[in-house]
């Protein structure tokens, strides 16, 4: 099969890519081995929460105290700048909306109930802004759902200034699923609501929610319909939100989803349950690629992209002595000598997780010191960000996914 673009990797970053070259005329494929970090999401995309450990307001601005090999050093500031502005429409396209800017942080809820910097906030959920200060707010649970740790929550939002109650919730269906302790999960729920509809739900809801302004639910709505929350919204007589829960992730699993029919919409193959399990790398360039599933098959393309994602979905691994990209065996910028690695403080900055595929501002590949002409890196699998500790995580992934994209167009 021949493509102008194979794409490895079907999360944020490939799905980015993908889009883009699609909306540009291109014939992509993205060979996708199944969840990415988006089932794990927290409704928000980061794009830079803190900088050696001081909270950043401005995004923007803080980028030049970055390090060179960073990967917005690479994209470059103006570059940044101009993805960054685009991305709520990138969203919108796809039939999702977000709230927030990139010239200035707003405060999302974390599951457990804190308080984190953030760039794009699905729109469903609560931000902590100044809105809900001095409403009368419901935190309504689920009955028998343990992955909302309310206690927790609340405790957060009391921390903050804000004042809530804390209630139960269920209907017949959800009840029957609590003979099981495993089957009262998001995923499970979700699709729960999703037969039986939103408007017993909003009465179960109503019973339990008069004298309150706002009522925050778990994020348990909309398994395949992304209007169904809107739907239950305009039936329940008070303004609501919902709040990050455990994962997995409802509203990111349907916005991989949207994402992924976004791109096929546009043309473009999605490979999914697959992967790349090597190519012919020759005379600088990759000529193809093979996959798990089409082993008698050769994926061609001009141009592919590596967007295989960190240590959590294998685009890096480690063995005892080395870390190591596994496809193509490409080159990584890793510290020598096991020891120096990680850091004996659990919570402190550990060395791993800036470990990744090296590349330059090109953001080609390179393999034995040698650039690889036609194969692009973005995501999370690009070395220089410890994004889970700077905030950052879904900005990376969005804006290299987003810029590599652009270096091919040109």
């Amino acid at each position: 099969m021949k493509f102008d673009a194979v794409i490895i990797g079907g999360g944020l970053s490939g799905l980015a890519c993908g889009i883009s070259l699609a909306e540009a005329g291109k014939r992509c494929a993205i060979v996708s081995s199944g969840q990415g970090a988006l089932h794990f999401s927290c409704g928000s995309f980061d794009l830079l929460g803190y900088v050696n450990g001081e909270e950043v307001k401005n995004p923007l601005e803080t980028l030049s105290k970055l390090p060179q090999n960073h990967p917005y050093s690479l994209v470059g500031a103006e570059n940044v700048k101009a993805i960054s502005a685009l991305a709520p429409a990138f969203f919108e396209k796809a039939g999702v909306k977000v709230n927030g800017n990139n010239e200035q942080n707003h405060n999302r809820l974390t599951p457990v109930g804190n308080q984190r910097p953030t760039w794009l906030t699905i729109n469903e959920y609560i931000t902590l802004d100044d809105s809900l200060k001095g409403k009368k707010v419901l935190l309504l649970n689920v009955a028998g759902y343990l992955d909302m740790p309310v206690k927790f929550i609340a405790s957060g939002l009391e921390k903050q200034g804000f004042t809530c109650d804390v209630k139960e919730f269920s209907i017949d269906e959800l009840d029957a699923r609590r003979e099981s302790a495993s089957e009262m999960r998001s995923v499970n729920i979700a699709k729960v609501i999703d037969v039986v509809g939103v408007s017993r739900v909003a009465d179960a809801v109503n019973e339990k929610c008069a004298g309150y302004d706002v009522v925050l639910l778990p994020a348990v709505f909309g398994w395949n319909n992304n209007e169904l929350f809107t739907e239950f919204k305009s039936l329940v007589k008070a303004e609501v939100k919902v709040v990050a829960t455990l994962p997995p992730s409802v509203p990111g699993v349907r916005l991989q989803t949207m994402l992924r029919k976004r791109f096929q919409q546009l043309g473009g193959v999605v490979l999914l349950g697959d992967s790349v399990t090597g190519g012919k790398l020759e005379n600088g360039k990759l000529e193809w690629v093979k996959t798990n599933n089409l082993e008698d098959e050769k994926l061609i393309a001009d141009t592919f992209v590596l967007a295989t994602g960190t240590f959590f979905s294998r685009g890096i691994a480690g063995a005892p002595h080395e870390v190591y990209e596994p496809v193509f065996g490409l080159d990584v910028d890793a510290s020598q000598g096991r020891e120096t690695w990680y850091n004996d403080r659990f919570f402190g900055e550990q060395p791993y997780m800036k470990f990744g595929v090296a590349t330059d501002n090109t953001f080609l590949a390179s393999k034995g010191g040698k650039k690889v002409e036609n194969l692009y890196v973005a995501g999370s699998v690009l070395s220089g960000a410890n994004q889970v500790k700077e905030a950052s995580m879904g900005g990376v992934s969005l804006i290299t996914g987003l810029h590599v994209a652009n270096l091919i167009k040109k």
